[in-house]
């Protein structure tokens, strides 16, 4: 049996724009579009270049996306906004195929390290999957709050008094606590029908997302990641460490609420001679370093955070990219 490319890959894998477990397996057979600062092996690498790396494993590339989008690569988003979703038109045209009235199918969205992996000849995670949790069901999540803590009880969906979007809540030891969609997780799912409150109008997460009610005046509440305070320390750990090595000195470590409108993330100050660094992991993974002057109070002209320089550090698990960019900058030798 004889197969071209995209066939191959419905026929090993399933089709790409009706099924989704997850991963992609391959690149090959499939259009990709680009989004952001994508890196490749720790360096910034232009859409072109990406997808000439896409043509060679038997895929083929757009600038644009389009109805034969496959697959769409998430790199750093930084600024794009589109329509307030907190990432680009791109990403929130491949979210909308999973709660679209079924116009078209499922499409893929990677991030960086996903690509790396795909390049690598290794399954890429999806991270466009549809949420999960009706009425009912016993599911985790990660409360919508600065503690990020993991709780498990019943979820509930309730409508907001304005009556312009759903809040996900979860009951547990007698009180109901707001959760981000897509954290949440299904333990077992509820065997009968609940009685819906008044203030519940909709039964499942996806029914909401399909109805657009999931919040959005927040840019990206409905996107939060999984990932709680202690567990951002240890990516922050992990790529502070080099430094430590190398003889700088930690003096300060602390966390930042993204208030909503961007990732919540962790810091480390760190001194050496007469320069100061931050090193910052976001809630998503992406890492950046911050340069400046330590103000020792006699410069009233100096900031007492003289930073001046910015420099994206790359992913916290692309620890070799990192350090990478620690020796551009002349932080390790």
């Amino acid at each position: 049996m004889r197969f071209d490319n995209a066939s191959f890959v419905a026929y090993r894998y399933g089709d790409p724009m009706t099924h989704c477990n997850g991963w992609v397996r391959s690149l090959k057979g499939l259009n990709v579009v680009f989004s952001g600062f994508v890196r490749v092996d720790g360096e910034r690498t232009t859409h072109r270049d990406c997808g000439q790396q896409v043509e060679s494993r038997g895929g083929s590339w757009a600038d644009d996306f389009s109805g034969e989008t496959d697959l769409v690569v998430m790199g750093w988003q930084e600024d794009l906004d589109y329509r307030h979703t907190g990432a680009s038109r791109k990403v929130e045209l491949a979210r909308q195929s999973n709660i679209a009235a079924g116009h078209r199918g499922h499409v893929h969205i990677i991030d960086t390290s996903g690509f790396e992996d795909l390049l690598r000849r290794k399954p890429g995670e999806c991270i466009n999957q549809s949420l999960a949790g009706s009425s009912g069901d016993r599911v985790t999540a990660m409360t919508a709050d600065g503690r990020r803590e993991r709780i498990e009880g019943h979820l509930q969906l309730v409508m907001d008094p304005s009556g312009n979007f759903v809040i996900p809540m979860v009951a547990t030891r007698g009180k109901s606590i707001e959760v981000f969609p897509r954290s949440v997780r299904v333990v077992s799912e509820i065997q009968q029908q609940v009685e819906l409150e008044d203030a519940e109008v909709v039964v499942s997460l996806q029914e909401a997302a399909t109805r657009d009610l999931i919040r959005t005046a927040w840019q990206r509440w409905r996107d939060r990641y999984d990932v709680t305070w202690d567990e951002m320390y240890d990516r922050l750990d992990a790529v502070v460490d080099p430094l430590l090595e190398a003889g700088w000195t930690q003096t300060e470590r602390s966390l930042e609420l993204g208030l909503w409108d961007e990732d919540d993330f962790v810091c480390a100050e760190l001194v050496r001679g007469d320069t100061s660094i931050d090193i910052e992991v976001r809630e998503s993974g992406w890492t950046t370093g911050l340069e400046g002057v330590p103000n020792d109070g006699d410069d009233p002209d100096l900031a007492e955070d003289a930073l001046v320089n910015r420099i994206d550090l790359g992913w916290f698990g692309d620890i070799k990219g990192v350090i990478k960019q620690y020796r551009k900058e002349g932080w390790l030798p």
